[in-house]
Parts: structure tokens; C-alpha cells; sequence
């Protein structure tokens, strides 16, 4: 018995010597017509080739599989009588999976058909297959960047593109040209977003996931601040310390916060902003101001600006932050003079 070994061959990414000329276009046009038709009849169809894009070490593994069938008669002869493969008698022969098998079956038919018969010569002599066990090539033929600009024989003329035959195996679509079937074409390559929409689209849902978490944090209120002017202002904040709503019961509470706008703006400059309106028209409570916090407690060291000016000022200013008093005044006064 024949022992399967699935690294003995591989394609190789040298440039492959391709007899140039139109009859030699034309009998390469000829065998692969020929070889078009002959995988139909095993439902093998070139389009479908072209839809699966197996990456370089699963050709070559294929490849592997295809010479293990055309040197194995029973294999062979069950693909030609039933023009199927044998998946559970090839998975049990070269221990390769039964999924494996049944997922590239029309591409291991594919390679079978196209080396085992010498009739396809001129297209078989397009590649340049490369026996590991032989060669002292110390060059790594699997780790290798896809190229950008991809050749290979016509072997399908589509409605509005071509199909090629690589040599390194590989059956790809392009956009169509005015080419005959036979002849070497350069396609232009997947387009980047083809070629890494997985990438893109798994960067979108991050991308997604991202944008709608954050737009949640910032637009879910946590601390509501109630600045006891001579009318009440109530304000609410998100994480950040951005405002997200103000309120006010008064006429006179409302005609403040039309004039600062506090909603977008840092908990800090609204309520310096909230402090000069107050003091500008006479709406500052004889006692002092108070400002009441319930939620999340505000780090009190965050209202930089606010201190500045009540110390610049003398102003008498009580915090209730979630029941823990703060006189604003002396936190500062307290801080300037440690520093």
C-alpha cells in the first residue's frame, strides 16, 4: 500500500516557463476547453473554483491528496466509474479528515483530472511543482505575502469576467479583458476590500460596539447637582462631568440657564457659569449658596475653576456631596496654603 504523505509536493512561486506564441496559446486553449468540460461531468464547475479561494498550504495539500489518488487504482478507478470521490475510503487511507475532504472534494477532483491524463500536457507544463523530498531548498514555500497582481491561464470567459488557472494552482476571477482562452493574463488582484472585507467588517462591529458603548456611558446620567440659587437650578451629569439636562422651576432659574447654556459644557464651568450669573443679577442667597449632589459623588478637586473664583472672591459656597459637607472656600484656601 501506498503510504500517503501529505508534504511531499507543493507548488512552487518561481516564475513559471511558459512557452509563448500563438499556437501554443492555441493548443493551451484546446486542452483546458477540454478540461472544462471533463470536470462538468464530475459537477466540478470553474465558477465554483473560483468562489473558494483556498489559501497556499491547502493547495498543496490538495495536491497531495490528487497524486495519492492517481497512484492509488482503487481510488482512481472508483472516481471514474462513480465521478465522485470516495470521501470515507480517502479519509481512511491518508488519514486526513472526512470535513476536509468533502469541503475541497471538487478541487482535489480538479487537480486529479488535470495531472493524471497526458492529453492535458500543455497546461500540466505550466506549473512547476516541486518535490520536498528531493529538493535542498532551505527557502520556506508556505510563508509567503499574497501578491497584489496575480497571473495565470485563461481557462474561462465569463458573461463580465474571466476565470485563471494559477500556477500555483489556484482558480481566480477577474475583471473580463479582450483575452482568448489559452492565453497568460495579469489580473488586477482582489480589491482590498475583498480581499480583507473579513477584517473590515469584523473592525466595523468593534468599531459599532465601541461607538454605541460610549455613546451609552455619555448619555446615561449619573449625578444630579441642584444649585440652590434664589431659584433652583438642577442639572444632571454623565461620567465625564458633561451636562447632559438642566432645569429650573422659575422664570428667573430658566432665564439663567438661557443665558450660559450649561447642557454639553463641564460640571465645572456650568456652575462658575451658574456663580457669575447669580452674583451679576442679584440672585445669590444672603446665607451663601448651596449645592447639593445626589449619585455618584463629584470629585471635589475637579471643580478647579469654580474653587479659583470663590477663593478670588470670598465667596461662601456649601457642597452636600451624597451627605459629606464641603465649604468650598476653605477646601482651597486649605490647598493653597500646603502648597
Amino acid at each position: 500500500m501506498i503510504k500517503f504523505k501529505r508534504n511531499k509536493y507543493a507548488f512552487s512561486k518561481a516564475a513559471s516557463l511558459l512557452s509563448v506564441g500563438k499556437e501554443f496559446d492555441k493548443k493551451r486553449g484546446e486542452q483546458l476547453s477540454l478540461l472544462r468540460k471533463e470536470v462538468y461531468l464530475y459537477d466540478v464547475h470553474i465558477k465554483e473554483l473560483s468562489k473558494l479561494n483556498p489559501t497556499y498550504d491547502v493547495r498543496n495539500l490538495i495536491l497531495n491528496l490528487a497524486f495519492f489518488i492517481i497512484n492509488d487504482v482503487e481510488l482512481l478507478e472508483i472516481l471514474n466509474e462513480r465521478r465522485k470521490l470516495n470521501i470515507s475510503l480517502l479519509s481512511r487511507k491518508t488519514r486526513i479528515g472526512k470535513n476536509f475532504i468533502d469541503k475541497w472534494s471538487k478541487y482535489i477532483i480538479f487537480y486529479t483530472i488535470l495531472f493524471s491524463n497526458p492529453k492535458y500536457k500543455f497546461i500540466q507544463d505550466y506549473f512547476r511543482i516541486v518535490d520536498l523530498e528531493k529538493t535542498n531548498s532551505s527557502t520556506s514555500l508556505s510563508v509567503m505575502e499574497e501578491e497584489q497582481n496575480s497571473k495565470g491561464l485563461v481557462i474561462k470567459k465569463n458573461e463580465h469576467s474571466i476565470n485563471l488557472l494559477t500556477s500555483t494552482g489556484e482558480i481566480i476571477k477577474t475583471k473580463k479583458v479582450d483575452v482568448e482562452i489559452g492565453q497568460e493574463h495579469y489580473s488586477s488582484g482582489k480589491s482590498f476590500f475583498k480581499k480583507n472585507k473579513l477584517k473590515l467588517f469584523l473592525g466595523f462591529i468593534i468599531i459599532v460596539v465601541l461607538v454605541g458603548g460610549f455613546f451609552y456611558q455619555y448619555n446615561k446620567k449619573i449625578t444630579t447637582i441642584m444649585i440652590h440659587t434664589t431659584s433652583q437650578i438642577k442639572m444632571e451629569t454623565n461620567r465625564f462631568n458633561k451636562v447632559l439636562y438642566s432645569y429650573s422651576k422659575t422664570e428667573k432659574g430658566e432665564a439663567l440657564l438661557n443665558e450660559i447654556k450649561p447642557n454639553g459644557e463641564n460640571l465645572d464651568t456650568a456652575i462658575l457659569d451658574t456663580i457669575k450669573y447669580a452674583e451679576k443679577n442679584k440672585m445669590m442667597p444672603e446665607k451663601g449658596l448651596l449645592i447639593t449632589i445626589n449619585g455618584t459623588s463629584v470629585n471635589i478637586k475637579t471643580l478647579k475653576k469654580t474653587g479659583e473664583y470663590i477663593y478670588k472672591n470670598k465667596i461662601n459656597v456649601d457642597i452636600n456631596n451624597n451627605g459629606i459637607q464641603h465649604k468650598l472656600y476653605t477646601i482651597i484656601k486649605n490647598q493653597k496654603e500646603e502648597d
